[in-house]
């Protein structure tokens, strides 16, 4: 898929040369960099299997390169997309002891008005300082609730994650796949 860039600052702008000098590019106003395309993994195997080949050897090594090619690049975005699940769930993991801190304190706090140990002030002006706190972690605990279903989707199926990620790449940051690597 070729890719250009294209202007944005009016619908259906017509493609800009994305060899012109940055000095003429920068006045045309903003710009949207077309990504790569959805196919960018998925193109180099179907094109391994509808070559002709001299050989059926050559045929089975060429497929299994291009096979081996992009399953290895699959599996570099997973342990990538891994990582970053990880370290957003040590990031989010306080929100969830502040949420259980919170409880507490108040569960101690109905208890205490109860048994006469705090007024009637104290408890309801530590009640509110407590339901700020509730409702700041509530909204936390939900961003970081999407992030891990973003996370769960993502790792549920790496191939279909690295193709969405490589379609979105500008043409000038992709790197196709090299099967010479993998040819045995």
């Amino acid at each position: 898929m070729a890719t250009a860039a294209t202007r944005v600052t009016e619908p259906g702008g017509a493609p800009v040369d994305p060899n012109s000098a940055p000095a003429q590019t920068a006045s045309m106003g903003a710009m949207l960099i077309n990504p790569v395309g959805p196919g960018a993994l998925d193109g180099p195997r179907i094109a391994a299997r509808e070559a002709v080949y001299g050989n059926s050897e050559l045929e089975r090594k060429t497929i299994a390169a291009y096979d081996d090619a992009a399953f290895d690049r699959v599996r570099r975005t997973e342990a990538s997309l891994r990582e970053s699940a990880e370290i957003s769930l040590q990031r989010n993991a306080k929100h969830v002891e502040t949420a259980e801190n919170v409880a507490g304190r108040l569960l101690a706090l109905a208890k205490d008005l109860r048994r006469g140990k705090i007024s009637v002030e104290d408890a309801a002006a530590e009640y509110q300082r407590l339901q700020a706190l509730a409702k700041d972690t509530q909204s936390r605990l939900a961003r970081a609730a999407h992030e891990a279903a973003r996370h769960t989707v993502r790792l549920s199926d790496p191939y279909a994650a690295t193709q969405s990620i490589i379609s979105k790449m500008p043409q000038s940051s992709f790197v196709g796949l090299d099967p010479s690597r993998f040819i045995r």
